[in-house]
């Protein structure tokens, strides 16, 4: 098909590329293929750091405020997101790392750091608590605004406190 260009005032009014039914969905093409996003989290009682695999979208610039959503089948995270103001950090990995990220999607038993079973190295945070991960070339450090269960995932709204960009 080749690169397309669109206008703000064209994206505004949605268009329909070939094949499209519904206007929305084009802007479900704007993230190219690449791996899913990482959410690490800590255990509130244990202390222990856990990965897992969700996909984030921007939900506000000012503040700055993304969503996320993750598989309720991930236990340990979604207990550790059950509390307002908990701590994260959303890790986007790149394209080259999309064995790892499926490593550390794994149902790994707990006490078993996903991050250790991917070769990822812990990166220190500047404004949270958690973590991020050194190889993922953007970590933003967050804390939770809101989350819901929604069906089969967890939905979570974040505000972006920092980020270190590689």
């Amino acid at each position: 098909m080749g690169r397309l260009y669109y206008s703000a005032d064209e994206l505004l009014a949605r268009p329909v590329l070939p094949g499209m039914t519904d206007p929305t969905h084009l802007y479900n093409h704007f993230r190219p293929p690449r791996p899913t996003d990482l959410l690490v989290t800590r255990d509130p009682l244990s202390g222990e750091l856990n990965v897992s695999s969700g996909a984030y979208g921007i939900l506000s610039d000012e503040p700055l405020t993304i969503s996320m959503h993750i598989c309720r089948e991930s236990e340990d995270t979604a207990r550790n997101m059950q509390t307002l103001g908990t701590e994260c950090v959303v890790a986007l990995p790149a394209r080259h790392q999309v064995r790892q990220v499926w490593y550390a999607a794994l149902p790994i038993p707990r006490g078993i750091f996903e991050g250790d079973v991917a070769g990822f190295t812990l990166l220190p945070s500047r404004v949270v608590s958690v973590p991020g991960i050194a190889e993922c070339p953007v970590n933003l450090e967050c804390r939770i605004e809101w989350s819901r269960n929604w069906f089969s995932h967890m939905a979570l709204v974040l505000q972006v406190l920092g980020a270190s960009i590689d």
